[in-house]
């Protein structure tokens, strides 16, 4: 992947392993497609800043997730995956992302493992469920060689990731992918990026 001025942000290394759809244990266990739009936040909407958790079972839940090396769960591949390397460059997030923070989401599950301790920030939300008016984000740090399970159609971004991650994902199915915008009082839309707080 290129950024803004045409330099390298990042790489994906050769397929390391090719998963066929079926039932799998989490205890043992090319580029996609997609669809881009916005999401408009509110005029009102100042604060881009993330609260920041460590990922546990316990505050992942929220979102559907899981740690799958700490899980005894059982999950269902619908689609062909591929299991690669990928390695986010220093400059990825001001090549690539800075300016346009982004989410999406998609019918195919991903699986997401840092082989560093700085490794960023991968970013988890949802609707509540009475209010689609109402999203909730978090900026998850995940665990040096842990690997966050996280099912079909949950919200995410992985746009603020570093270093080397071994990643499950699919380019059977689509991704509905939107670039966060917030509406100014003039009429006007500006293009956010998170900030992350402890």
């Amino acid at each position: 992947r290129h950024g803004k001025t045409g330099k390298l942000v990042m790489v994906g290394s050769d397929q390391v392993k090719d998963v066929l759809p079926g039932e799998r244990s989490l205890d043992k266990s090319t580029e996609p497609k997609s669809s881009s739009g916005s999401l408009l936040l509110p005029k009102n909407f100042t604060d881009p800043h993330l609260p920041i958790e460590i990922a546990t079972n316990d505050n992942l839940a929220y979102y559907g997730c899981c740690l799958a090396n700490e899980s005894q769960m059982k999950v269902s591949l619908l689609h062909r995956h591929a299991i690669q390397d990928f390695t986010y460059h220093e400059n990825y997030y001001n090549e690539f992302v800075k300016g346009r923070a982004g989410l999406e989401k998609h019918e195919f599950a991903h699986l997401d493992c840092p082989f560093q301790e700085d490794s960023g920030f991968f970013i988890l939300g949802k609707f509540l469920e009475q209010n689609e008016n109402e999203l909730h984000l978090t900026a998850f740090k995940i665990p040096l060689k842990h690997t966050i399970y996280v099912p079909p159609l949950t919200i995410h971004s992985n746009d603020y990731l570093q270093g080397t991650w071994r990643t499950m994902l699919s380019d059977a199915a689509d991704i509905d992918h939107v670039i966060i915008e917030r509406e100014r009082h003039n009429g006007t839309r500006d293009q956010i990026s998170f900030d992350f707080m402890n």
